[in-house]
């Protein structure tokens, strides 16, 4: 399985946790904005491509690409959703777009199963690294299989 993030890492090690990362490094490119000129064939390399910029244009030519290719796109919200921050989130205003309205992408990640249905009807709950307990006790999820969780539920619910 071969990934490709749309956005420096810095964006996704709050999101995934660095252990994750650096376990699945072999199999994960990042940066992928700086393929936005590459033909649609290019991102058949790719099993999934993850982006959590929903504003950027460049983003969104590749995930409008990879579509056309037939690769699953996922968008990741990387924290709570903030309603106020969706109608009145500067670049928004000044790009003319709605936040999350619409969503391009195969799959939507956010924390809230009620943010998730209404923005969209193809959401999965997820919840960031970050926000995540630091220390697992008996009750919480090892962080380091969250994501392989949620990365192998978007496979098989997809293929």
């Amino acid at each position: 399985m071969k990934l490709l993030f749309l956005e420096d890492e810095r964006y996704f090690t709050g999101i995934f946790g660095s252990n994750w990362i650096q376990a699945n490094r072999a199999n994960i490119e990042f940066s992928g904005y700086k393929y936005y000129k590459r033909p649609i064939a290019f991102f058949s390399r790719y099993t999934c491509i993850i982006s959590v910029q929903y504003l950027w244009p460049l983003c969104n030519i590749i995930v409008i690409k990879a579509r056309a290719a037939g690769i699953n796109t996922v968008l990741v919200a990387d924290g709570i959703i903030d309603w106020a921050n969706c109608t009145k989130n500067h670049f928004a205003l000044e790009s003319r777009l709605q936040l999350y309205n619409p969503i391009i992408h195969d799959t939507f990640l956010c924390p809230g199963l009620f943010e998730g249905k209404f923005l969209c009807g193809k959401s999965i709950q997820f919840i960031p690294h970050k926000v995540l307990p630091q220390e697992p006790d008996n009750k919480t999820q090892q962080n380091d299989d969250h994501p392989d969780f949620i990365i192998n539920h978007r496979k098989h619910a997809i293929l």
